[in-house]
């Protein structure tokens, strides 16, 4: 077997399509191609799929602050690698019978794992191979911030710590396993035929066949070479990595390739944000940012855990003593609090979130990462006494509790919860009732809390407080010294949830977080009912029916009195059985001559909202498509003046969004009788945690036809899935400051029959598709 590894952007791609016609197969279900990829990203959905989970679970998601970090010390034994591999080798074990000649898979994340690689393929007999692409980290550093600057908040000096980071793992890790280098420049150059020829002997053991190198070299496009390096970079590539890139260059001109010994890193990654490695002062006096939270508060006592402590070490509150910053929530949450003044003047400040680092750093803080993998200071062990926190908490001792149950839940679940909590489980649902009368105290319920964790509880925190969430103290708690299967990290879960919920989402984890099946959106035949008129509308007007008989006449009166003119409308009816075909049918009879163009199409079966819209959208001849359900409505200015602001809006704009009014057709648990929806300008860091904009929007159509569309999500949420898509192809939206469109909410509604009742699921489903999303629940510490 052949493992295509290097870094990300540096020609792995085009080496998949080389390799097919030089003799290697490449098996598997692959990720299709997009505007960075135009030909394909030969990548395996599965293969994919389990080193992204398991980058996350480990706190590496590559493209993340932390990303450019070593794997937590003893990875290799964590329960999520372990059913990593147990996963790996099926899927292996499976392929390898399938093969009688050399076969590759493809994966810049194999980089940073080759320890779990060599691990399966040795425990299956598989002989391993790599070939290792390397590509000028300038390039490398351009296309990662066009690419995952959205997606992923890059920067450059993050995309060079990535490429040195990915090619020195590979040097580290690859062992005596046979390597060849192949430089991506090299394909456009000279050697390209050479290169070529050392590919296909290194992978087969023979020369390729003139017809096989021929047909291999016609793969090759240099219209794809995009970012190339030039002088007008973002900041300067750093001398070391141009010499690593000079070395496994010339390296990848002759056909055999010796390990190279990793060089040491460079200076700059010596400077990375971690915590320092002197211990802090003997003395000191912590001065805590976040949510109010002061040293009474459990969790700054757990965070000390992870501290370098000297031996003897004390908390003071004497103005006298040297001060010590723990900064604990968002920067955007600082800053409006004046409290980033008050940080600048801190010798040394920690913050357990990377990416926080970066930014309290680029505002002129000395912030230091404190890594929740950081050996234990033993400031809670040292203290804690079960008998303490009996008397001052009334609380059993954890030995007792791990003893008799395996889960202890903190927080009240809700009213179903406390009816029906899960069988064997400990609850303290008043755990936020818990008087903590000072630091002492504060200290004696970490220490009870961390000797939980120790002792293999799984802990599970209900309903955490924003400090909680952005301070993540769970994450600084003991691990058990011995780790069996099933046990997790705490668990950090919103409610109101049932307990089956809970069982459901524990389960999920402990079998290794298995993806969410594939996504697959129908592609339904559909058949004209009627069409009139002819090209040249300025813009669409497209709607989704599906069983909206009694609605549909108040969206179709709304777009007659659009304004604009030129105007297309395009009806796509999923299949309806309640004859609301027949009602737009008729309507179209009397006012289709207002229309530039009117098309009414019907799905000869039922194919879900997604299909609907991009039926229509397939159907429309205009740039800009205004997206409409068959129960909501438009005002008359709307698509005129969402179409001015996209006009004039840049070429990278996909959306033009409106405010749009939510109207209540009854009172709902006291919600108001109309509120805004999308009325937040469309930015990436405002979806992170939930969708912000409205299906009603403007659409420029040739954005929608490169992300591939609408994608149908069970349950829903089609829209937000599909914002994500545009965001992750560099594209953006643009509001409308105006209220142009009316959102009906009622009992028959798709947000009330599918979407708040499978509110998990797609949650799960979303963050799967889009790991930088940061949904709400499930919440993991």
């Amino acid at each position: 077997m052949i493992l295509l590894v290097g870094m990300h952007r540096s020609g792995t791609s085009l080496l998949g399509s080389l390799l097919p016609h030089l003799g290697v197969a490449l098996p598997g279900d692959m990720f299709a191609g997009d505007i960075h990829n135009p030909e394909g990203y030969f990548e395996r959905r599965d293969v994919t799929d389990l080193q992204e989970q398991l980058l996350i679970d480990l706190g590496r998601w590559w493209p993340s602050a932390a990303g450019v970090l070593p794997l937590p010390d003893g990875w290799m034994d964590w329960p999520c690698t372990r059913r990593a591999a147990n996963q790996l080798g099926k899927l292996l074990a499976d392929e390898a019978e399938q093969h009688q000649g050399p076969w590759a898979i493809k994966d810049p994340r194999s980089s940073l794992l080759l320890p779990l690689w060599k691990e399966v393929c040795t425990d299956l007999s598989i002989p391993l191979t790599l070939v290792h692409a390397v590509r000028d980290p300038a390039e490398v550093m351009v296309s990662l911030l066009r690419r995952d600057g959205s997606a992923a908040g890059m920067t450059p000096v993050r995309a060079q710590q990535l490429w040195w980071h990915h090619n020195i793992r590979i040097l580290e890790d690859s062992g005596d396993l046979p390597r060849l280098v192949v430089s991506y420049s090299h394909w456009f150059q000279q050697q390209a035929q050479q290169q070529l020829s050392t590919l296909g002997h290194f992978c087969c053991g023979v020369p390729p066949s003139a017809e096989a190198q021929a047909a291999a070299y016609a793969e090759i496009r240099p219209e794809h070479r995009r970012s190339q390096s030039s002088g007008n970079l973002p900041m300067p590539i750093h001398r070391r990595l141009r010499q690593l890139e000079r070395t496994l260059g010339a390296s990848a001109l002759k056909p055999a390739n010796p390990r190279h010994h990793a060089p040491a890193a460079p200076h700059w990654r010596d400077q990375l944000p971690l915590l320092p490695h002197t211990p802090l002062p003997s003395t000191c006096r912590l001065e805590v940012v976040g949510y109010g939270a002061t040293p009474c508060h459990w969790s700054i006592h757990a965070w000390l855990q992870r501290c370098p402590l000297p031996k003897g070490f004390q908390l003071s509150e004497e103005k006298s003593a040297e001060p010590v910053g723990l900064h604990l929530q968002s920067l955007a949450v600082t800053q409006s609090s004046n409290a980033l003044e008050l940080l600048r003047q801190l010798p040394v400040v920690l913050d357990p979130v990377l990416e926080r680092v970066e930014e309290l750093r680029q505002q002129g803080v000395r912030a230091f990462w404190l890594d929740p993998g950081s050996p234990s200071s033993g400031w809670l062990n040292e203290s804690f006494d079960a008998d303490a926190a009996s008397q001052l908490f009334g609380l059993p001792a954890p030995s007792v509790l791990s003893t008799h149950g395996d889960m202890l839940c903190l927080g009240g679940g809700g009213k179903s919860w406390e009816q029906i909590m899960p069988t064997g489980a400990w609850s303290l649902p008043t755990f936020d009732s818990l008087y903590v009368a000072n630091a002492e105290a504060a200290r004696l319920l970490a220490g009870w809390l961390n000797a939980c964790s120790s002792a293999g509880l799984q802990l599970v925190r209900l309903d955490p407080s924003d400090y909680e969430r952005e301070g993540l103290p769970f994450s600084a708690l003991d691990r058990p010294s011995r780790l069996h299967h099933d046990w997790l990290p705490p668990v950090l879960l919103k409610t109101p949830l049932k307990a089956e919920e809970l069982l459901a989402e524990l389960h999920w984890q402990r079998t290794g977080k298995p993806a969410p099946a594939p996504c697959q959106t129908p592609t339904p035949h559909s058949e004209v009912l009627w069409e009139s008129g002819r090209a040249g509308a300025r813009a669409s007007v497209c709607i989704s029916l599906y069983n909206y008989a009694d609605r549909v006449l108040t969206a179709l009166e709304s777009v007659r009195r659009q304004s604009l003119r030129p105007l297309e409308l395009i009806v796509v009816d999923d299949s309806s059985s309640d004859g609301g075909e027949q009602r737009v049918s008729a309507w179209l009879r009397e006012h289709s001559q207002v229309f530039q163009r009117a098309v009414l199409l019907r799905h000869t079966e039922n194919g879900g909202l997604a299909a609907a819209r991009n039926t229509a959208f397939a159907a429309s001849e205009a740039e800009w498509c205004f997206v409409l359900d068959a129960d909501n409505s438009l005002e008359p200015e709307a698509v005129a003046l969402c179409l001015a602001v996209a006009e004039r809006s840049p070429s990278t704009t996909a959306v033009v969004h409106p405010m749009v009014e939510l109207r209540n057709e009854s009172l709902v648990d006291g919600q108001p009788e109309q509120a805004l929806l999308s009325h937040i300008p469309w930015q990436r860091q405002a979806m992170l945690g939930g969708n912000q904009i409205d299906a009603m929007a403007l659409v420029r159509r040739e954005h929608w036809h490169l992300v591939g569309g609408y994608t149908h999500i069970p349950g829903g949420w089609e829209d937000y899935d599909f914002w994500c898509k545009l965001i992750e192809a560099g594209l953006h939206g643009v509001i409308c400051p105006q209220r142009l469109a009316v959102y009906n909410r009622h009992n028959s509604s798709m947000q009330a029959r599918k979407t708040l009742s499978h509110l998990w699921s797609l949650k799960r489903i979303l963050m799967f598709r889009h790991p930088w999303l940061q949904l709400d629940s499930p919440i993991h510490a």
